[in-house]
């Protein structure tokens, strides 16, 4: 039987990235695998001469994911 420590840390492994979608002026859209928006948006000060260029950050499904991917894949994405 476990303890409750090897339990514990067990679970916090099991950390998840989310799917992200960034908007940057002057940039096509970016996709991004980030644990928080917040990380994207250091990531993004550090290396953006100009941070305010971010428009937003958005989190995508799973699903969303794979219906832009094969869109493009196809040759039929739309700008939106």
């Amino acid at each position: 039987m476990k303890s409750f420590r090897e339990h514990t840390a067990v679970e916090e492994n099991l950390t998840e990235d989310f799917d992200f979608v960034v908007k940057v002026e002057g940039l096509p859209d970016m996709y991004v695998k980030a644990k928080t928006p917040s990380e994207i948006k250091n990531n993004l000060r550090k290396i953006l001469k100009y941070p305010d260029t971010v428009i937003s950050i958005d989190r995508l499904q799973p699903t969303d994911i794979k219906k832009i991917f094969r869109a493009k894949a196809a040759g039929t994405e739309t700008d939106d």
